[in-house]
């Protein structure tokens, strides 16, 4: 099979959880909510009336930043420490079988690690341009049904690609 089938066959592979997954929020989210958008206000609860909180969503933003802050420092310590793995090998000394396997998975998970990576990032990005969107626009109705997907998939496909790429380092490690 030739290198470009391969490659496009990983992108295949790798692109269609994110695109299943964004489906699914998006419908979710219409099922539930039809004809509306999603507002970035919490409501406060009161026994007589609800009313928005100005603002309110910056707590919950910081829980998901510091979230994906933390995957995206996970992923690239993990990337240094693999490429470090690797650079370090000496092919004049005697290697062990677990030396040779990790050499083996370590590019197909670098690959899932930095595309987890550039998840978190363009999450973080995203995330913090809906919400001055939302925050500076009179009406309060920027932050659509699509982008709220968009956001859920980047998030949570960043955890799984986190995810596969350590069971891949260890199924081919151990196994």
């Amino acid at each position: 099979m030739c290198c470009l089938c391969k490659l496009l066959l990983w992108a295949l592979a790798l692109a269609t959880p994110f695109v299943l997954l964004w489906f699914w929020v998006r419908r979710s989210f219409e099922t539930r909510n039809p004809n509306s958008n999603v507002a970035m206000d919490p409501v406060e609860a009161a026994p007589t009336a609800k009313k928005t909180v100005q603002g309110g969503f910056e707590a919950h933003l910081q829980r998901y930043q510091e979230s994906a802050k933390l995957l995206l420092t996970l992923s690239t310590a993990t990337i240094a420490f693999l490429v470090n793995s690797l650079a370090g090998i000496d092919p004049d000394k005697k290697r062990s079988l677990y030396s040779i396997r990790l050499e083996k998975a370590c590019p197909s998970s670098i690959a899932l690690l930095g595309l987890s990576a550039v998840c978190s990032i363009t999450f973080l990005l995203s995330e913090n341009y809906a919400y001055e969107t939302y925050c500076h626009d009179p009406q309060r109705n920027t932050y659509t049904p699509g982008w709220y997907a968009l956001n859920t998939a980047l998030g949570f496909y960043s955890f799984f690609l986190f995810l596969a790429a350590y069971g891949w380092l260890a199924i081919r490690i151990f196994w």
